[in-house]
């Protein structure tokens, strides 16, 4: 009964915190999260370092793995990497969701749900956990890049920022750059998104095709081609092209510079997978 409990607070948590806009981002990661589960499964049928038990002998022992294979583990994987906070705080981050999992499995063993055999222990789990989470980040990071070698991913190069941005479906056309001012298109393909960001001076943008949502604050719109919208500066917004079929294209007026360079500053991982806001 307590697998079946944890499954269905597991999805009841998708339910209430998933974002389904990032699903094509997530989705590669979730699988993996599936595989190794389903490979600690085969791998422990061999070498049984733990084994799970339900106490009221409702649940058989395959359907106890099945619920952890397609329920906990997908929704963990993909609740920790849609809240992906910015690097510096990342270490923490990690600490947060390590120091939850280890707590609920210790639970598991105190109530006599799962047992660890030979060597296994609550710290080498830890130290699983660790590295599980871990694959599952650096997984997203090179999966949302091109499979080149050579792709500049790395560099803090302005330009070579946006020609990133452009493989990933994001094409920025600078028209007009001034001390003050600065005159962008913006081209975004269908599912890509814009994540939370900032400017210190005010942006007015005109939807020139496609419908895109728009969250500006608290609040969240929907704009089709012909919609202009005024966002003030040092408000926190974003995007996404929630057509299917059709790029969006965007022209905007940007009321204060450098925003090419403060592109330049932020890495790739930044600009595509940080959820906190940044400052461009």
């Amino acid at each position: 009964m307590p697998f079946l409990i944890l499954f269905l607070v597991s999805w009841a948590a998708f339910w209430k915190f998933g974002d389904l806009r990032q699903w094509r981002r997530l989705l590669p990661a979730v699988l993996l999260s599936m595989v190794m589960s389903l490979t600690s499964d085969s791998v422990t049928d061999h070498y049984p370092l733990w084994t799970y038990h339900d106490t009221t002998g409702w649940m058989p022992y395959l359907a106890i793995r099945l619920i952890d294979d397609f329920g906990v583990y997908p929704v963990t994987a993909y609740l920790f990497l849609q809240y992906m906070p910015s690097p510096n705080r990342q270490v923490r981050y990690f600490m947060t969701w390590t120091l939850a999992v280890i707590l609920l499995e210790t639970l598991f063993v105190f109530q006599g749900w799962m047992v660890h055999k030979d060597w296994w222990s609550i710290a080498c789990s830890y130290i699983a956990d660790w590295l599980i989470f871990f694959l599952l980040y650096r997984f997203t990071v090179l999966f949302n890049k091109s499979g080149s070698p050579e792709e500049p991913s790395q560099s803090n190069s302005a330009s070579n920022i946006v020609e990133v941005l452009k493989k990933h479906g994001i094409e920025i056309d600078f028209l007009a750059e001034s001390e003050t001012a600065e005159v962008f298109l913006l081209q975004m393909q269908p599912g890509t998104q814009i994540s939370a960001h900032t400017h210190s001076g005010r942006e007015i943008s005109v939807l020139l095709q496609g419908q895109v949502e728009v969250s500006v604050g608290a609040e969240r719109k929907v704009y089709r081609s012909g919609q202009s919208l005024i966002i003030q500066g040092q408000v926190v917004h974003s995007a996404i092209n929630i057509d299917s079929r059709e790029p969006a294209l965007v022209l905007s007026i940007l009321l204060s510079s450098g925003l090419r360079q403060k592109l330049g500053n932020h890495t790739a991982d930044q600009l595509l997978l940080s959820t906190e806001p940044l400052r461009l």
